[in-house]
């Protein structure tokens, strides 16, 4: 008899716990399919996107983010480069659909400049990490009102390329 009431009491107190749990995922924004912490290159390229100058600033891979605005519409979303490269956040619009995304004129949130992002574009499980693992794909080209190296060196925009974060180490 005692078995069965401690059997008993095991199930209640399960069936209790288990009704009570209610999944959250707080790491969803409406941004989601674009949203990311990114290593990336930046070259120097012509207007046909043909690279004049690979990793014009010697930097190697960088870290940016996108993600959601404060708003959580899926139409925009935030790129930081965390002061890595030219110091700029901005706001792109997006496109969920096709995972696309692009800037005209962008006031930069850093400092007073203004910022342009075009052919913007996400591509999912595309790019092979250096660990050897599938990751996603950012690709964006930008250009920086205040910016003089494009006329004094011979190229028209940057190209920022590479992929999603993955979390192991021999991918950074």
């Amino acid at each position: 008899m005692k078995r069965i009431k401690y059997l008993i009491t095991c199930m209640v107190c399960v069936l209790m716990l288990t009704s009570c749990y209610k999944e959250i995922d707080n790491w969803y924004t409406e941004t989601s399919g674009t949203d990311g912490r990114w290593y990336v290159v930046i070259d120097a390229v012509d207007e046909k996107g043909e690279v004049v100058i690979e990793d014009y600033y010697n930097k190697g891979r960088i870290e940016i983010y996108t993600y959601n605005t404060a708003n959580n519409k899926s139409d925009e979303m935030w790129i930081d480069d965390l002061n890595h490269f030219w110091e700029f956040k901005i706001k792109a619009k997006v496109d969920q659909n096709s995972l696309t995304f692009s800037a005209i004129d962008a006031q930069n949130v850093t400092y007073d400049c203004k910022v342009t992002v075009t052919d913007g574009v996400v591509k999912k499980k595309f790019y092979t990490t250096p660990g050897g693992y599938l990751a996603d794909y950012i690709e964006f080209y930008v250009t920086f009102d205040d910016d003089t190296n494009p006329e004094e060196y011979g190229f028209s925009k940057y190209k920022i390329y590479g992929y999603k974060y993955t979390g192991f180490p021999e991918d950074k």
